[in-house]
């Protein structure tokens, strides 16, 4: 569940739940799956609406780059004005791409995140969204279903600083668990109020718990192997932590030798497509900040020194990169990033000047947070309280 905190709203509705919805449509048929039905006479093509729905989500992602921006209610009063009406727009690319859809199993998943839609909307203050939600929750079947969910994240996000009122919520999807245990729209529901705007640790773990006890199928395995590894990393915030290992060069290092500067630890890797979109904003960090006692160190989970050297010596990635001799291409994993429960990269941890991790999620607004620590004197991040979210 970690991308749901970074990326967009089309990058959640469509991308996260589905996974392949975008390249779907792009190819007309779901992967396997023989296309059932067909644009009407008149309708446009997916890729045309594909083309208006990334347009619309790129003047909401202008102003909240960040799902968890819904949570803040000065956020909301501030800015919904700006973000209503594109993301309305967005709604109704999503109902044409409900019929374009060639099957309905695509149908399907954009009929779940069209309702995902809505959840916002409704948190944004849209009474005609909030009284659509409302009607189709007194209905029956799976409309009334996602209706709920959608009703359920609403009231998340407007009692995010309300611990017991988050546990009033929690209460309530746990019923409808109960009652669905193999719906992924409610174990989505979930992982995401474990993630996003829980007033504190222990709602989140309830969010958590509700999926270990009442979700089945493997999607809720996955789900829950997930955010159970993201909650043992945010236990790690606040302590002292280092990495240390075999370098890429055959050397030894361990971060506790930079004690005193600003440290970000990247797991990532040469064949990680996202690895790579990240590293102009990795390297201007480093550019920006290096002089000031900012370091860097790779934790790489590619299989070979030979092609990990020349590829940061070829984009001009001075730092250490840590890689271990035992990894192959049948176990090309980091053993840090095992041991880190890292299970997707990019992802970046952030250390202060006393060695104590501050941030497991140092990839969003990266700028800002090391801009933060490395403001900090020397002196200041021991009793500094652990920066988190």
């Amino acid at each position: 569940m970690k991308p749901i905190q970074r990326i967009g709203v089309i990058a959640l509705t469509v991308v996260l739940a589905a996974g392949s919805i975008l390249p779907t449509f792009l190819s007309g048929a779901a992967p396997g799956r023989p296309a059932t039905t067909g644009p009407a006479a008149g309708a446009r093509s997916p890729q045309a609406v594909l083309g208006d729905l990334r347009d619309a989500d790129e003047k909401v992602r202008t102003v909240m780059p960040s799902l968890i921006s819904l949570s803040d209610p000065d956020f909301r009063k501030e800015n919904a004005a700006k973000i209503l009406p594109p993301m309305k727009q967005m709604l109704g690319y999503f109902g044409e791409l409900e019929k374009l859809a060639p099957n309905e199993e695509v149908k399907e998943s954009v009929r779940q995140n069209r309702y995902r839609l809505m959840s916002y909307l409704a948190t944004l203050g849209d009474k005609d969204t909030q009284t659509a939600l409302e009607t189709a929750a007194k209905g029956t079947g799976k409309d009334a279903l996602s209706a709920k969910s959608s009703l359920a994240l609403v009231s998340w996000f407007n009692t995010s600083k309300d611990a017991a009122a988050q546990t009033k919520v929690l209460d309530d999807v746990a019923v409808l668990a109960k009652e669905n245990p193999e719906s992924t729209e409610l174990g989505e529901s979930l992982g995401f109020m474990a993630n996003v705007g829980p007033a504190n640790g222990d709602v989140s773990k309830k969010a958590i718990d509700i999926i270990r006890t009442n979700m089945k199928g493997d999607d809720a395995k996955a789900m829950l192997a997930e955010l159970e590894s993201g909650m043992a990393q945010k236990e790690l915030v606040g302590k002292p932590f280092a990495v240390e290992g075999r370098t890429s060069t055959g050397g030894k290092f361990s971060s506790d030798s930079l004690k005193g500067k600003v440290v970000l630890v990247d797991f990532w890797a040469t064949w990680c497509g996202p690895c790579i979109g990240e590293l102009p904003n990795v390297k201007k960090a480093y550019a920006d900040f290096h002089d000031k006692g900012f370091e860097i160190v790779g934790v790489s989970c590619d299989t070979g020194d030979d092609v990990l050297n020349s590829f940061t010596k070829e984009n001009v990635m001075p730092w250490v990169q840590l890689r271990e001799a035992s990894q192959s291409e049948a176990e090309r994993w980091h053993p840090l990033a095992k041991r880190y429960g890292v299970d997707g990269i990019p992802q970046m941890f952030l250390i202060d000047r006393q060695g104590v991790l501050r941030y497991v999620d140092a990839r969003e607004d990266l700028a800002d947070k090391v801009k933060k620590l490395v403001a900090e004197a020397s002196d200041q991040g021991a009793t500094t309280k652990p920066a988190t979210k």
